[in-house]
């Protein structure tokens, strides 16, 4: 944060945390630097000897884990500690509102579950329209936050919090964006998951999943177009998911083997031990790292 030119407001935000700590909900456009006042807020609450958890639910841009994943982190001497991925598979909430809002409320009451006094929830820069209104709204309604910190330029989110119509029990604090907090490109941002996914994938080995066995197989509403073309699976993210549905690892499918009937899945985790579920994802990695949505 050496580099950062940090407003006023968010040092002024920090001090009212530490006297009513909570969950705190980010809101804000692509790049308004929602993931940077969490961690900043993060850093500074933790030197304060505050126990604090982050919740990663850019799925786009993610940071604790690959993208298409949400992630909670416990944050120890100023130090992100992952504890749990979930997997919605796709990088953007469009189509995915269930799995967006769902993984967001796991991992948040995983978060009060391991007593953490504050709990930073970073969001997707999802903001425009009425699917985006109804995500927001319902992310309010699920986590029941004690503040959304609503980050703007101008006043592009006066339709979401214009919404909320000032829910009791909230503190809306609406706040500056950072000077050196740039727009990045769409190519940028591109960029940015391809580093992420070779970064996640750079030390995988090879699993081969029972198409038809011990492990479930969950669809996500792309089941009659891998049926018509079972090839389109080669390259799909899938979750590697535990009895609670959090994510042990993502894979990337490889190989569909006939003989028997096998997936091929590249991935870090070691073995399938404690897998009980392959979650499908809706979006493909090629070996450039170029991800591309799955479409009918």
């Amino acid at each position: 944060m050496d580099n950062l030119d940090v407003p006023d407001s968010w040092h002024e935000l920090a001090n009212v945390l530490v006297r009513d700590p909570g969950a705190v909900l980010f809101l804000g456009e692509p790049d308004a630097g929602k993931s940077t006042c969490a961690f900043f807020l993060a850093q500074e609450l933790a030197a304060r000897s505050l126990s604090v958890a982050f919740v990663d639910g850019d799925i786009g841009q993610a940071h604790l884990g690959p993208p298409a994943t949400q992630g909670l982190a416990l944050v120890n001497s100023q130090v992100l500690q992952l504890q749990h991925l979930y997997f919605v598979g796709a990088i953007t909430p469009a189509g995915h509102l269930l799995q967006a809002a769902g993984g967001i409320k796991k991992l948040t009451d995983r978060a009060r579950e391991l007593k953490a006094e504050i709990i930073l929830v970073n969001t997707t820069g999802f903001i425009s329209g009425q699917a985006a209104t109804a995500l927001k709204l319902h992310k309010v309604e699920l986590l029941s936050p004690r503040h959304i910190v609503a980050l703007e330029r101008g006043d592009e989110l006066a339709g979401i919090l214009t919404a909320l119509a000032s829910p009791p029990g909230i503190t809306i604090h609406r706040l500056a964006v950072s000077r050196r907090v740039l727009p990045r490109t769409p190519e940028q941002r591109r960029a940015y998951r391809r580093q992420r996914y070779q970064d996640y994938f750079s030390n995988s080995g090879r699993l081969e999943i029972p198409q038809h066995g011990p492990i479930g197989i969950e669809y996500a509403g792309n089941a009659p177009l891998l049926a018509k073309n079972p090839p389109a699976m080669l390259g799909l993210l899938v979750g590697l998911n535990d009895p609670e549905d959090f994510a042990l690892g993502v894979g990337i499918i490889r190989e569909l083997c006939e003989d028997p009937a096998t997936m091929a899945v590249e991935s870090p985790l070691q073995d399938l031990s404690g897998v009980v579920r392959c979650r499908f994802g809706t979006v493909a990695v090629g070996p450039d790292w170029e991800d591309r949505p799955l479409v009918s």
